[in-house]
Order: structure tokens, then sequence, then C-alpha cells
């Protein structure tokens, strides 16, 4: 730096990085979800519930408390059962 008027910093210019070409296709997102373990019972319950709600006598109606409280008092019964995963063989 023999001139006093030279800035200590030189401009350079930028390395130019060729762009990408785009896809032809879109590149599919991976969504992760959560897996409910228990999905089905889940589903079966919501149809049971349904079913319920249909085959009352007057389906205009809602049920009744004491009845809501039966078909609660029955899903929670339900879903509080165990699950058998594995089938143990029993010696005969």
């Amino acid at each position: 730096m023999s001139n006093p008027e030279e800035s200590e910093f030189t401009s350079e210019e930028p390395e130019t990085t060729p762009e990408e070409p785009e896809l032809a296709t879109p590149l599919t997102e991976v969504i992760e979800i959560e897996t409910d373990p228990n999905l089905g019972l889940n589903k079966a319950l919501d149809a049971y519930r349904k079913l319920i709600e249909k085959n009352m006598d007057n389906e205009l109606e809602p049920l009744t408390e004491k009845e809501q409280a039966k078909l609660e008092s029955r899903i929670t019964e339900i879903q509080e059962r165990q699950i058998i995963e594995k089938v143990e063989d029993h010696e005969v």
C-alpha cells in the first residue's frame, strides 16, 4: 500500500455460481405423521358412537343425559380393555 488514498479493502467481484436448472418434476415433500397406536380403536369407537346415536327410537332427538352417560361409560370400558398383541402357545 504505497498510496495512502488506496483503501485497505479492495472490491472484488463476487464469485458467480451457475444457476441450478429447475427440475422438470417437483420434489416430493416428506411429511412425518405421528401414528396413533390406537387409531383403529378410535375409529371403531367413533363408528360405535354414531351407530348407537342413530339406532335410537327418534333419530331427531338427541340422547338423554342418562343414555349419553351409559354410552360414555361403555366407550370408556372398551378403551380400557387390555389389547393382546401376541398369542402365546399353551402346553397341553
